[in-house]
């Protein structure tokens, strides 16, 4: 699939798959930071690849979280 788009528009696509919209985006954004390693593709499909790729994100860049949920997570996530 990102071959034929490649092909027939000369653009770079990258794929990201999980069970959520959010994780989805995650897992797009590392598609998209780390091509090399996966291939353009990354999938989140197990609890193991989930939690490695959140540790991987910043609060602020998921998807659907905004300034004020930042800012409670943040200072949750300090104190743990």
């Amino acid at each position: 699939m990102r071959n034929r788009i490649l092909q027939w528009t000369g653009l770079l696509t990258y794929v990201g798959i999980a069970p959520t919209k959010a994780l989805s985006k995650v897992a797009n954004k590392i598609a998209r930071k780390f091509p090399k390693e996966t291939g353009g593709t990354f999938v989140i499909d197990s609890d193991e690849k989930r939690t490695k790729a959140l540790k991987w994100t910043k609060i602020k860049d998921v998807w659907d979280i905004g300034r004020q949920l930042q800012k409670r997570l943040t200072k949750y996530s300090n104190s743990i």
